[in-house]
């Protein structure tokens, strides 16, 4: 089983493809490694078996590139609120074997 620590980072890698991709422009070719390529597609067929709210959360916070506070002032809740979907992800996708 990984640890929060390793999923975390995991995570970190995939929201780091998503801003290079969306920060490239368009025309633009992103290579994407095999790990992460991987990883994006493990992690997105296992969170469709998660909440919907922890759904939203991964999507906004991992494949959008939201930060926690942009989040929480784009869905109008508090910080915390979101700070605790994003730990529900990271221990949804543990329970899960990711």
């Amino acid at each position: 089983m990984k640890t929060l620590q390793e999923i975390r980072d995991e995570l970190k890698m995939i929201r780091e493809y998503h801003f290079a991709l969306s920060s490239a422009g368009n025309g633009a070719e992103i290579l994407v490694p095999n790990e992460i390529a991987r990883l994006m597609e493990s992690f997105s067929r296992t969170v469709k078996d998660a909440p919907k709210p922890v759904q939203r959360a991964y999507r906004g916070l991992y494949e959008r590139g939201c930060t926690q506070k942009a989040l929480a002032a784009e869905w109008g809740v508090t910080e915390k609120y979101v700070q605790i979907l994003n730990k529900r992800l990271l221990l949804f996708l543990q329970r899960q074997g990711q």
